[in-house]
């Protein structure tokens, strides 16, 4: 059996749609309970370690900081000094 990569590319802007109307929906839903409001709170840590892994995966992969920094609006220093790995080279 051969193993293939699965592409999402053509899922990405449904995925990324439905995330928005999940994190609107709570959000006022959060507006009447503080419990909640604490859980999107505790959430943004592990929203932050899974964009750390998406942008190192993706510079494992091959894409430069520079087109990572692009993708996400920021220059390619401020990407390396977010996500880069200590020690790492500059590529």
């Amino acid at each position: 059996m051969t193993k293939r990569a699965h592409s999402t590319k053509h899922e990405a802007p449904e995925f990324t749609a439905f995330m928005g109307r999940i994190l609107r929906s709570f959000s006022r839903r959060a507006t009447t309970d503080l419990e909640l409001l604490k859980a999107m709170a505790d959430m943004r840590a592990e929203l932050d370690a899974a964009i750390t892994a998406a942008a190192q995966g993706a510079h494992d992969n091959g894409c430069s900081w520079t087109l990572i920094g692009d993708a996400c609006g920021i220059s390619r220093q401020a990407a390396r000094q977010a996500w880069g790995i200590k020690g790492q080279g500059e590529s």
